[in-house]
């Protein structure tokens, strides 16, 4: 179990849970954190910055998907590097949980 810190320094603090020491210091460059928030029974921690979102997996500790505060997402899936604009979609409506009709567009692959 671990707690987890952010600051207005950009850093996210892991301290453990049972001797309250630090065990992780991340930073992603951005500003000030926000919010941060970990899906149940996951490794999945979501970051809420100033200037966008990242969303990491604890054990790898590099951005899965990322958002800025214009829209655009950029994410891996395996080997190949995509991004997409939120903004595009408009003002639909969409029920809370429903897919984004989101088109990805290919920035290349990475090893």
């Amino acid at each position: 179990p671990m707690i987890i810190t952010g600051s207005e320094d950009g850093t996210i603090r892991l301290w453990h849970v049972n001797t309250y020491r630090l065990e992780f210091t991340l930073n992603y460059g951005f500003e000030r954190v926000w919010c941060g928030s970990q899906l149940p029974s996951s490794n999945t921690l979501s970051i809420g910055y100033d200037e966008g979102t990242i969303m990491i997996k604890l054990g790898r500790e590099q951005p899965a998907i990322t958002m800025d505060n214009s829209g655009k997402v950029i994410w891996a899936k395996h080997s190949e590097i995509q991004q997409a604009n939120v903004k595009t979609l408009g003002d639909i409506e969409m029920k809370d949980g429903e897919v984004l009709p989101l088109s990805a567009k290919d920035l290349g692959s990475c090893e």
